[in-house]
């Protein structure tokens, strides 16, 4: 499994911050180009990874998904795209696996802090450096293969509440 670093992490608008969120991400399906990550190979894991600085306390997560992930592999399989994120501690920490793809049962709504880390309230302080790690896991329901580089479309939006020293 391959790592790559997402460099466009942007803070949010005004009004997104007085709603609680500090930083947000737009993925789509572009992000999985070979000119990004490189040749990927079928049914392989790949994690886009967002710096945590030292010392930043991770309040709040969320994602939605604005269109279902679609792939050009043609084989007539009921394909799976998974989404967990998490830190190096916790892969799952702030999302729990959801499902991206079309051809499975894709999320609907809005997810909020599913994963260990911040939920009930809770808050995850960051004593060192660290990353967001978005695992993607590309599968297929029956016999052939998906890359993750044959992704035709899809996008999902990322919004968190970092607090930083």
């Amino acid at each position: 499994m391959a790592t790559t670093a997402l460099s466009r992490n942007s803070g949010t608008t005004n009004q997104e911050a007085a709603n609680g969120f500090t930083d947000e991400i737009e993925i789509d399906f572009s992000d999985f180009s070979t000119d990004i990550i490189g040749t990927i190979a079928d049914d392989t894991a790949h994690t886009l990874t967002v710096p945590i600085p030292a010392g930043a306390i991770m309040m709040n997560f969320g994602l939605e998904l604005i269109t279902p992930f679609q792939d050009s592999s043609g084989e007539g399989n009921a394909s799976s795209l998974t989404l967990t994120v998490g830190d190096g501690a916790d892969p799952d920490g702030f999302i729990t696996s959801v499902q991206l793809h079309e051809d499975s049962t894709e999320i609907t709504t809005i997810q909020w802090d599913t994963g260990a880390l911040i939920t009930a309230g809770a808050n995850k302080v960051y004593n060192s450096a660290d990353t967001i790690d978005f695992l993607f896991t590309p599968s297929v329901a029956t016999s052939g293969s998906l890359s993750l580089n044959e992704l035709t479309a899809g996008k999902l939006k990322i919004k968190w509440r970092m607090l930083r020293w």
